[in-house]
């Protein structure tokens, strides 16, 4: 396996000063922490005259220490059980090594050298500790050149690196852990939202289902059977959604959509699921044809605007219209009800998360995906609305979708 020479032989303190000074200035300002042990490594082993070196960092998953990073040779990711060989012990107990003479000590694993064909003299290994006296893993060089071993010297200079990347490790540790509580958070929210639209599909099936039991006409069930299957499967669409969310893979799938038929859909569907109600529910649309949007997307915002609509009648006879039409390049989508209407102080927070109306069950999560939708098809919306007069929200989207980056 090749070897790669140290580019510089320990002359002195003055370098190793330089050496711990560079490591300092690129902790500070370091963004890839691999690229940075690495780093350390290479100023390791230069400075102290190794032939090789390795950096060991604990393995939680496995057990044990896992060393990606080497000085000196081509593995790919050594592995080393707990407590085995000289590094198991040094982060067993928190203390260096130091040995002339590997293969004279019990402790050293003579298991890589077997499989590489290198020859181990001289070893020092250094704990990787962190602030809270955990030890996070090992620092260690081999093969002392142009002298028998490694003295105090090396020692105290590579326990001041492996304090350097104890650090780097520990930053590392903490970057991951906000960037995963973020993570959580927001798929808590998407969790939150999905479990809120999931309303509408469910309370579809079991509109069509209370149809279907009052034993309707043939020409009807054939219909009222496929608005079942319909609502089946944006369940099923809403779950995989946030599959892909909690993988990072969520994003809009924009692709050419009858818009004609979306809201007739949305529209039948909504008149199922308001079946007990004394709601009047009616589809416009003038022929508007195919536009580029997400239909899942586009459907779960009309499904949050009709829900609201059926709501703001609270329980009395009204009527509910969706309306659909081309203004230029855009596509205008239109929910109306003729409801109690909307203050100014609600309408001016009425697309903010977990903004509600004073509804009993509301969360506040169904108008902010309607803003985010919108948001992500680069249209706009507008709201008209008066106390005691209803309201109109208008959703206007760009017909072939929004401009590609």
């Amino acid at each position: 396996m090749p070897t790669r020479a140290p580019t510089l032989r320990y002359d002195g303190p003055r370098p190793r000063l330089l050496a711990l000074m560079e490591a300092s200035r690129a902790l500070a300002t370091a963004t890839d922490r691999d690229a940075l042990l690495r780093r350390i490594l290479d100023l390791s082993t230069r400075h102290v005259g190794a032939e090789r070196g390795a950096l060991f960092v604990v393995d939680h998953d496995r057990g044990g220490l896992v060393a990606t990073i080497f000085h000196g040779d081509e593995l790919a990711e050594l592995h080393v059980g707990p407590g085995r060989g000289l590094v198991g012990e040094v982060v067993a107990t928190g203390q260096p090594i130091r040995i002339r003479d590997a293969y004279l000590d019990a402790r050293f694993d003579r298991s890589v050298d077997a499989a590489t064909g290198f020859r181990t003299r001289s070893v020092l290994v250094a704990p990787l500790v962190g602030s809270d006296g955990t030890v996070l893993g090992a620092l260690e060089v081999l093969n002392k050149q142009e002298a028998d071993a490694f003295d105090a010297d090396d020692e105290a200079f590579l326990g001041a690196l492996a304090a350097q990347a104890a650090v780097a490790l520990e930053t590392a540790r903490l970057v991951e852990e906000r960037l995963r509580e973020a993570r959580l958070a927001g798929i808590g929210q998407v969790v939150a939202t999905l479990v809120h639209d999931l309303r509408g599909p469910l309370s579809g099936l079991m509109g069509y289902a209370a149809l279907l039991e009052q034993d309707p006409p043939p020409d009807m069930r054939g219909d009222l059977l496929e608005g079942l299957r319909r609502q089946g499967r944006r369940m099923d669409q809403m779950v995989r959604s946030i599959l892909r969310y909690v993988r990072g893979e969520e994003r809009f799938l924009f692709a050419k959509t009858d818009i004609d038929e979306l809201v007739a859909h949305a529209a039948a569907d909504l008149a199922a699921a308001a079946h007990e109600h004394p709601v009047t529910v009616e589809a416009h649309s003038e022929d508007v044809g195919v536009a580029r949007v997400d239909a899942l997307a586009l459907r779960r915002a009309l499904d949050n605007l009709l829900r609201n609509a059926v709501e703001a009648l609270e329980g009395r006879s009204g009527r509910v219209e969706l309306h659909a039409c081309r203004a230029g390049d855009d596509v205008l989508v239109r929910v109306t009800d003729n409801g109690k209407g909307l203050a100014e102080a609600a309408r001016q927070r009425l697309f903010q998360a977990f903004a509600t109306a004073g509804k009993r069950e509301g969360t506040g999560l169904g108008l902010d995906l309607v803003r985010r939708v919108v948001e992500g098809h680069a249209g706009t919306i507008d709201v008209e609305s008066s106390p005691g007069q209803g309201t109109t929200i208008t959703l206007s989207l760009p017909a072939d979708g929004p401009a590609e980056a």
